[in-house]
């Protein structure tokens, strides 16, 4: 069992060494410590920050990470399996969620565009009529929807109006 120091491991692994602390403290990747203080790891170690780094780009948590590393951890393919498939799917319906929202904002945001661009321009200070304040109307109100979004696979009550997102022209 071969052992690296943190910068080894944070030169084989792409992890910078700060984020090796950080991951080591919030007890996602244990380290041994030599007699004088330096941490070291072994080679599995490597195949943790993979999986880390994997999940992460799904978008998941670290809370979320912490707990599929049991999984992961206990050798089990199928159990990190059945403990994925709920969080995608919770992760595509936010996703899903937020491209509708980005497409509403989108059209709101072609909608201040075509009233500035219809609306004459005129001195004196801008007001109301000048075209730019369409986006006080958003987002708009959306019904309720039940989105699939947590890991036991119940449904929970998506917001009825989205968080808005800021816009300055």
């Amino acid at each position: 069992m071969a052992s690296m120091r943190i910068s080894e491991l944070a030169d084989r692994s792409g992890v910078p060494p700060s984020t090796l602390r950080f991951y080591e403290k919030n007890g996602l990747l244990p380290a041994d410590r030599t007699a004088s203080g330096y941490r070291i790891y072994d080679d599995e170690a490597l195949g943790r920050l993979a999986f880390i780094k994997a999940i992460k780009l799904l978008g998941l948590s670290l809370g979320e990470v912490s707990d599929m590393l049991a999984a992961w951890s206990a050798g089990s393919c199928d159990g990190v399996r059945a403990d994925l498939r709920p969080r995608l799917l919770g992760k595509i319906a936010e996703t899903e969620r937020r491209r509708a929202e980005l497409g509403d904002f989108a059209e709101s945001l072609y909608r201040v565009l075509r009233r500035l661009d219809t609306t004459p321009g005129r001195p004196g200070p801008c007001d109301s009529e000048c075209g730019y304040d369409d986006l006080s109307r958003w987002p708009p109100a959306r019904p309720t929807a039940r989105w699939p979004d947590r890991s036991d696979g119940a449904s929970v009550s998506a917001r009825a109006r989205p968080a808005p997102i800021a816009c300055s022209l």
